[in-house]
């Protein structure tokens, strides 16, 4: 028997404006100017507004080249004499200076004899570009799906990250695109294609007993491999010639030569920091109704198709004119309440007076969700007395010390780094000891944390440091 039965339930339904104001909160000012151009050449009823100080300077401009076509040619040089005179024959100016490729330049190009479709390309540039400066990648695959998703305006399934990163991790350099110490090591294994007897037992061997590796249980994995201890010896020995950096061509800092544009400017006088956006946008823009009116005279009322389009592109403008202004309020609540929380740092400069902050707690000041400060505060610069910053590395978790007090997790791997640097290179710190010498300094640090802070830092396991 057929029975009917009215049932409810909850679905979360976002707009595509949504979308797109999500769109444009994850914009650097780089990538929100070339947006901005695009939105100029498709909508006519979009205009810039010209600046009334740019067109003054202008005219200054060209009123001191008013005498150009008299004076220009008084005090030319020959230039094949000035030519002889300034270059060597091995350094001759026609020669150019070639910029050695990234390694995210290198594996984008092979890459795109990998991919079949342009969408998997496109994928592929994605995750390339969210690896660290190492090669790996530090987001999970639903996260990157979620975060392409909004980008692309369209759902991308995590399956689909996961296919594409299949690809990706069979690349060189080996290793490349492991989320993991341990997956790098087997993503090195299997690129080797080696199929005796000492590869496949590392390979038993970091796969299932890694952790155990990590922490010196010889005599565990010697049982549950049924190998001895000289043997295992060799199996280590064998791992340790494996990175587990899968880039290490240059240091961290040096990895690229990108230009960086400041989105924030944060100026301190006295006790006073004052925030504001490198660029206000949303003033220079307008709706074109000169245009408007001009074609609408010449339409007639039947012409349907034509006010149509331009009721369309009318909405579209108004539309983008005023997400661009909420990108600029939301952005500077965000700062300002960024800057108000890390105050001591603003005026300081000095990494540790960073407190504790994570962006639930700037999410719930400005109001908004989590994913937007996210958004916001991603691939975002501020410009200060001290130098440019990277906006999510003021971000950080936060213990309590023996006094009760809260410090961020960057303070404490800044003594795990210092304690690793002075450390015994024959006989290093492990896990616990490491723990221990924390605890002296007054953080009380568990051991399974200072594992997920050494390896943040990019720091192996006591047993790969030791000095053979």
């Amino acid at each position: 028997m057929i029975s009917q039965q009215i049932t409810r339930s909850q679905r979360i339904k976002i707009l595509p404006q949504q979308i797109h104001l999500l769109n444009l909160f994850h914009l650097t000012t780089l990538e929100l100017e070339q947006r901005i151009s695009l939105e100029l050449e498709e909508n006519p009823l979009l205009e810039e507004i010209e600046s009334s100080v740019d067109s003054e300077s202008q005219d200054e401009v060209v009123a001191d080249y008013a005498d150009y076509e008299e004076f220009a040619y008084d005090d030319v040089p020959d230039c094949r004499k000035e030519h002889q005179n300034f270059f060597t024959e091995g350094n001759m100016p026609d020669r150019q200076i070639s910029e050695e490729p990234s390694f995210r330049d290198r594996l984008k190009e092979q890459m795109g004899f990998q991919c079949g479709t342009e969408k998997e390309l496109r994928i592929a540039c994605f995750i390339i570009d969210s690896l660290n400066d190492y090669g790996m990648l530090e987001e999970d695959t639903s996260k990157l799906a979620e975060e392409y998703s909004f980008r692309s305006s369209g759902w991308t399934d995590p399956g689909e990250i996961d296919l594409v990163l299949q690809q990706l991790q069979e690349l060189d350099p080996p290793g490349v695109g492991a989320r993991s110490f341990q997956e790098c090591l087997l993503l090195q294994l299997k690129k080797e294609k080696k199929a005796d007897e000492i590869t496949v037992e590392a390979g038993n061997a970091i796969s299932n007993h890694f952790t155990d590796l990590l922490h010196r249980e010889y005599g565990r994995i010697c049982k549950a491999m049924n190998v001895t201890i000289n043997r295992l010896k060799e199996i280590v020995k064998y791992i340790s010639t494996l990175s587990f950096r899968p880039v290490l061509e240059t240091p961290p800092l040096q990895t690229e030569n990108r230009v960086i544009i400041p989105d924030f400017s944060v100026a301190v006088k006295d006790d006073k920091i004052n925030v504001s956006l490198t660029r206000q946008r949303s003033d220079t823009l307008q709706i074109n109704h000169d245009w408007m009116n001009n074609i609408m005279t010449q339409c007639s009322e039947r012409d349907k198709g034509t006010h149509q389009y331009l009721k369309g592109k009318m909405q579209a403008a108004e539309w983008f004119i005023s997400a661009i202004r909420q990108r600029e309020q939301t952005m500077t609540r965000t700062m300002l309440a960024i800057v108000n929380w890390q105050k001591a740092f603003f005026q300081s400069g000095d990494e540790l007076d960073l407190k504790p902050m994570i962006l639930r707690n700037i999410a719930e000041i400005v109001q908004v969700d989590i994913s937007t400060i996210s958004r916001i505060t991603s691939n975002k610069y501020a410009e200060t007395h001290f130098g440019t910053i990277l906006l999510k590395n003021l971000f950080s978790e936060g213990l309590r010390d023996n006094n009760g007090m809260a410090v961020t997790s960057k303070v404490i791997q800044a003594e795990l780094r210092e304690l690793v640097e002075a450390e015994d290179k024959h006989n290093p710190f492990s896990d616990n000891d490491l723990s221990h010498l924390l605890s002296q300094k007054g953080f009380r640090v568990a051991r399974r944390t200072v594992a997920k802070y050494r390896e943040s830092l990019g720091i192996v396991a006591a047993n790969f440091r030791a000095a053979t």
